[in-house]
């Protein structure tokens, strides 16, 4: 996607195919480049992502056990 969008009079429309990671960025990338834009996120599955990949926590060795919601213990607790 190109990244001069801009608020048009006429607002764009934009299909979003796939509710993982990747779809989801792209329908946030979409929002922030045009607030008037319509964009629809079509998922076949029932749920969509809600969270950003762990990767670059990963890469830039930041401490996983921080970002926990739960504890690693939690199927025994």
């Amino acid at each position: 996607m190109a990244s001069n969008i801009s608020d048009e009079a006429q607002p764009m429309k934009i299909i979003v195919a796939g509710g993982s990671v990747g779809g989801v960025s792209a329908a946030l990338r979409a929002r922030r480049l045009s607030e008037k834009a319509s964009i629809i996120l079509i998922e076949k599955g029932h749920y969509i992502s809600y969270a950003n990949s762990g990767a670059p926590c990963v890469v830039g060795g930041v401490n996983r056990k921080r970002y926990l919601s739960y504890s690693p213990d939690w199927p025994q607790a």
